[in-house]
């Protein structure tokens, strides 16, 4: 229902009742967002103005458009018992109640009404809206296709039509119903958007893409539609786009918080370290920053360091923390675990045999502090980062004297975050003044360490006279400077072929993968896509068949990295100018294989092609980078946690 058109039609009535001036001056409250100011005066009105249906409907309708909907039942309720054949008043009724959530009462009256006026399309419209709000979805349909079969050129009947197919998963259908509506209103910004999400749904990335773009080019202030075009653009590869549409959102509504969402995507696109400490910085000088210190009580200490993990129950940081934790110096350190992660995570006995384990899952980030400021802690340690589900607003509030984020990927902006640990390969001595902390180092600060890996290596493939490259990390890493780069690998070497295997992310990832190869000239009978395996030790078997893999620009693998070196696989890594561009790097210098760090774009390229061609130096590589791996520091968990804890007495002081 209209309620700005309602009230304007009324103006006249209620002046000629007595209440010259009312309408003008409550409506221009409404307008100007006084909604206390107009709450009274309406109230006040209403008193006075009982006796005239009228004027009952007027202030029932200012009401509802003030989202009053208690008040607008009671003033309607009073106008149609005055005029109980008057349809605008059952009409205005009914949607009040249906938005006060009185479902009952509100599609028994629609029912009755519109038995009454059954070709009325405005009322069969807010009907079908009352009946999908309380659960009938296919009557509400019902409605809506009979409304447009009678009245086909009715915008309205065909906009809901397509909303509610949206909702039912009938995407083509709802992109036929909105793609009508938008036929008879083309200057729409809203129907432009909820097509976007019906195509979108539907499968039509690009379509989708272009119907968000008409939508925020007819409204520039649609935050939804920059919103959703972001994510969209994020989950086709178009990660530089989608930090574009986060800016816009964050702009336009200034609470989104969307900052740490915008950094995952600027990890994924060719932005400096010195851009994400810029976007970093004001996250946290608006989010974190003005958090208030948490009181840490003063306890009594019995000589040892105590540090706190803050831990998510991810894999790869599971495989970090639990490593150091076997071989903490319990003389020397008392160590506290804080597991967000799922109480039913299937390594939560492992920390809990090796550690004090807090459970922290559904707590506020206030209250987690307050719990880790009640152990006293001398250093607590962040591994996680920006992604989903971070705790950095706990951090914040300094639980501990001393906090730390390890193993970073980028600065997190914080004031309260003292330090960040990195080696000098991921984070160059000259490159700290693109990190807000200060920075700490360690030889190499990347391990993992977990017993599946006792896995047995596997031979090299027979030899066919082909290559099988592979591209094993998560498939949002392969963007377009790692298509590009890849397709170059796979053009120099004639019937070649690449793997992939990673976490899918998206309906999109696999037709990106093939579209955007084939703009390279590479065709899909060279692209392999591996399905998920069932454990992680079918996953690292599958490693086997590879001949060389192929490290992603400009986010390096980095889990991913050290699997293919356990099993034999050499990797051909770019450097880039951010620790997370550089994890390669610093994983094979760590286990000496610096045949495979490349320079450039083209001795990327040459790199992998020289290995792919060397068939006995490949064979000696299966044979021996395991155990290159497991003398290095990123598997030898009891050098790295001696140097680890090197580290954190001289900080502790």
């Amino acid at each position: 229902m209209d309620f700005d058109a309602a009230l304007k039609g009324l103006r006249a009535k209620v002046r000629r009742a007595g209440l010259a001036g009312l309408p003008e001056r409550l409506e221009a409250m409404i307008g100007r967002g006084e909604a206390q100011a107009a709450s009274q005066m309406l109230s006040a009105a209403f008193s006075h103005a009982q006796a005239c249906a009228d004027s009952c409907l007027f202030l029932g309708l200012a009401a509802a458009r003030l989202g009053q909907w208690p008040a607008a039942v009671t003033i309607l309720g009073r106008a149609r018992q005055l005029a109980p054949a008057r349809l605008a008043a059952g009409h205005a009724l009914a949607v009040a109640l249906a938005r006060a959530g009185q479902g009952s009462q509100a599609l028994a009256l629609f029912a009755e009404i519109r038995a009454r006026a059954p070709k009325d399309s405005g009322l069969a419209n807010d009907h079908a809206l009352a009946l999908a709000a309380f659960g009938r979805s296919a009557d509400a349909e019902a409605i809506l296709v009979e409304t447009v079969k009678s009245a086909p050129r009715d915008r309205d009947a065909l906009a809901n039509l397509g909303v509610l197919r949206a909702q039912r998963g009938d995407a083509a259908g709802a992109v036929e119903a909105l793609t009508s509506a938008i036929a008879l209103d083309r200057r729409n910004a809203l129907l432009r958007f909820n097509l976007g999400n019906a195509l979108r749904d539907a499968g039509d990335g690009a379509a989708a893409l272009a119907a968000y773009r008409d939508a925020v080019d007819l409204q520039p202030d649609l935050a939804g539609a920059w919103r959703n075009k972001a994510n969209l653009n994020a989950e086709m590869g178009r990660h530089a786009e989608s930090c574009a549409d986060y800016a816009r959102v964050e702009a336009l509504e200034p609470a989104a918080n969307l900052a740490p969402t915008r950094i995952l995507a600027m990890n994924l696109a060719p932005f400096s370290a010195a851009d994400t400490l810029a976007v970093a910085t004001a996250w946290a000088k608006t989010y974190a920053d003005p958090l208030a210190p948490v009181a840490r009580p003063a306890l009594g200490s019995d000589g040892r360091i105590r540090i706190g993990y803050l831990a998510a129950g991810l894999f790869t940081l599971d495989g970090t923390q639990l490593a150091v934790l076997a071989h903490h110096d319990r003389s020397r350190f008392e160590v506290i675990v804080y597991f967000d992660g799922d109480p039913a995570h299937r390594r939560l006995e492992r920390f809990r045999a090796l550690a004090t384990v807090r459970m922290t899952r559904g707590l506020s980030d206030s209250d987690l502090a307050q719990l880790i400021a009640a152990d006293g802690l001398d250093i607590l340690i962040d591994g996680l980062g920006f992604p989903k589900g971070h705790r950095l607003l706990t951090v914040a509030r300094r639980p501990a004297r001393i906090h730390l984020h390890w193993p970073p990927m980028t600065t997190t902006g914080m004031a309260a975050m003292d330090g960040l640990v990195a080696d000098s390969r991921t984070l160059p001595p000259g490159a700290e003044g693109d990190y807000r902390e200060r920075v700490f180092r360690l030889p190499c600060s990347y391990h993992f360490a977990v017993e599946e890996l006792d896995v047995p290596g596997r031979p090299l493939r027979p030899d066919d006279g082909t290559v099988l490259f592979g591209c094993f990390n998560t498939l949002a890493k392969i963007g377009d400077q790692s298509i590009a780069l890849f397709a170059r690998v796979l053009a120099a070497i004639p019937g070649s072929r690449l793997r992939v295997k990673g976490m899918v992310q998206s309906a999109f990832d696999h037709p990106r993968l093939l579209d955007g190869f084939a703009a390279h000239g590479i065709g899909p009978d060279r692209l392999e896509f591996l399905a998920s395996t069932a454990g992680y030790g079918e996953h690292l078997a599958a490693f086997g068949d590879l001949d060389v893999a192929l490290d992603p620009v400009p986010y390096n693998g980095v889990t991913t990295t050290f699997e293919s070196l356990w099993m034999g696989v050499p990797v051909v890594t770019l450097p880039g100018s951010r620790i997370l561009d550089r994890y390669g790097l610093s994983l094979l210098t760590e286990v000496g294989f610096i045949d495979g760090i490349a320079a450039d774009a083209d001795d990327y390229v040459a790199r992998a092609v020289r290995l792919a061609a060397d068939r006995p130096l490949r064979a000696e590589l299966r044979e021996s980078l395991r155990d290159r791996v497991r003398a290095s520091r990123l598997n030898d968990s009891a050098r790295f946690t001696r140097e680890w804890e090197d580290l954190l007495l001289s900080i502790a002081g």
